[in-house]
Order: structure tokens, then sequence, then C-alpha cells
């Protein structure tokens, strides 16, 4: 089976799985493919797919109550409510937090979580 073939049956299965576009890219970088750069260009690849047949028009519905979460700027996950906020970090940061959700096999949300209460934590001691 030819590489875009192989690619495009696992944006498939992940998308049936409800899975965000940015979880699908992460896990397509995780397999060693690389020409999708960006959610945008994976946007373009669904879209692709969609006209062909091979994706349902719309998500599973597990995914559309997630979008409708995110659009109120707050995410529950295992009984925890999170809030959407931005920060700006140097290039350097970003890639290191990148580097460090790979060797440890979490999402890189998950990361800069714990290592902020790790952090805050600590400061609240002295």
């Amino acid at each position: 089976m030819p590489v875009k073939e192989k690619r495009n049956a696992l944006i498939i299965k992940l998308f049936n799985q409800g899975k965000s576009n940015q979880e699908i890219l992460t896990t397509l970088k995780r397999a060693g493919y690389k020409g999708i750069k960006d959610t945008h260009s994976l946007s373009g690849v669904i879209a692709r797919l969609k006209r062909t047949g091979k994706l349902p028009k719309e998500r599973p519905l597990s995914q559309q109550v997630d979008k409708l979460t995110n659009q109120q700027s707050t995410k529950t996950t295992s009984q925890q409510v999170y809030k959407r906020a931005t920060y700006y970090l140097t290039p350097e940061v970003v890639k290191e937090i990148k580097l460090l959700a790979v060797k440890k096999d979490v999402n890189t949300s998950e990361l800069v979580r714990e290592i902020l209460t790790e952090y805050i934590s600590k400061q609240r001691r002295f």
C-alpha cells in the first residue's frame, strides 16, 4: 500500500474515533508521516476524503460535543475543568516542551499543566 493510502487510512480511523485534528496531526507525526505540517494542511486532506466519500460529512457525536465544549473556552477531562489560556514562550522553551512530551508520551497540554503545577506548589512552600 502506498504511503499516502496508509496515511489516509490512519486519518480515517482516527477521524471515525472522534479525534480532533490536533490529535490526528500529533499521531501522524509520531507515526513518521512528515507530509502534513499543520492542522490547516490536515483540514485540506480531510476535506478531500469527505468529497470522495471516504469520510462522513460530520464527525462522530462525541467530537461534536467536544467542539461545543471548546467553544465555551473550557474543557473537561477526567472530572477536571481546564480553561484555555495563551502564554508567550521562547522558541527554545517550546521545542524543549515538545521534545519532553514526546519522550514522556503525553500531550503538550498535560506536560505544561504538570510543569506549572509543580512549579506553583514549590513556590507556595517558600
